[in-house]
């Protein structure tokens, strides 16, 4: 897994507390490159399709390894992009230092998942490109 490490833990006491619940799901995506980013966020704008994200490179959790996104799938193992677990995912892993992407008012991202730092997006970047503790 291509994360901070304390997102590491994070996301593995959370894809614990979900298993727990019968719930079946997987880390799909972690860390991304400024430029894997900016791709993703053409998706909807420049690029047909749907927008499956808001931020751009430098300006998502992502870019800096303490963001994740799920994929729920059922028993058979088939992924299921849309369905009320991840609703119900929220409801019983969402704990302690971590920010539900389904909680924003702008655009809801119910796979979502990131650690909250108390910090501006500005300010993680800044500090991820400095070198210095963000999390």
């Amino acid at each position: 897994m291509t994360l901070h490490p304390k997102a590491q833990e994070a996301a593995r006491q959370f894809l614990k507390r979900l298993g727990d619940e019968g719930i079946n799901a997987r880390i799909i995506s972690g860390t991304r490159t400024y430029a894997e980013q900016d791709e993703l966020y053409t998706k909807g704008r420049t690029k047909p399709g749907p927008k499956v994200c808001n931020a751009k490179g430098g300006q998502s959790n992502h870019n800096f390894s303490i963001a994740w996104d799920i994929g729920i799938f059922d028993a058979q193992g088939a992924y299921l992009p849309e369905s009320p677990l991840y609703e119900k995912a929220a409801q019983v892993a969402l704990v302690g230092s971590l920010e539900w992407g389904g909680n924003w008012q702008s655009f809801k991202d119910r796979p979502h998942y990131q650690m909250i730092t108390g910090l501006s997006i500005e300010e993680v970047r800044a500090r991820f490109e400095r070198g210095e503790p963000y999390i």
